[in-house]
């Protein structure tokens, strides 16, 4: 990636051998003040509010789906789609490293304000704050415990998003 220009090495991420550089070259301009302000305007000027269902084309590891997501809130809906598959499991692998257990899940649920009641009772096999997944941060509501845990229901494991 060192030779490519930015606009344009992002074609073909699973084509190359260096994946991580592209992971990293998206984490360093996230962390810019001017790009992150350049992204919150963008997201103004999509007009985004509760409710919207939106796609986003080109999502790399994720950090722009999940804000958007907190703009639509949980009557919306944000899906991303990236050409790279190992931008999409840059994300996924940071989830899988602090889940360590036999148990792999078979649904998920996505539980935002007044819904906590519908999580399966017990205790976590695991879990994991938000702010530890790549891309996803802190709730921005208020009262949210943004936190996901991996739930036992039965013999099959349930990824419960809890706001």
């Amino acid at each position: 990636m060192c030779t490519e220009y930015l606009a344009t090495g992002f074609a073909n991420v699973d084509g190359r051998d260096d994946t991580a550089a592209y992971k990293h070259c998206l984490a360093l301009l996230d962390s810019l003040p001017y790009f992150r302000e350049y992204k919150q305007r963008s997201y103004e000027r999509l007009c985004l509010s509760a409710g919207l269902s939106v796609l986003e084309v080109g999502c790399g590891i994720g950090d722009d789906v999940f804000r958007m997501a907190s703009r639509v809130g949980p009557s919306g809906v944000v899906v991303g789609v990236d050409a790279s598959s190992r931008m999409i499991e840059e994300a996924i692998g940071a989830v899988r490293a602090r889940v360590k257990c036999a148990r792999r899940p078979r649904a998920a649920l996505i539980l935002g304000s007044g819904w906590e009641s519908a999580a399966p009772r017990g205790t976590p096999l695991a879990r994991m704050a938000y702010g530890e997944i790549p891309g996803l941060g802190a709730p921005a509501v208020a009262g949210h415990a943004g936190e996901l845990t991996l739930q036992s229901l039965g013999d099959d494991g349930v990824l419960v998003f809890h706001g």
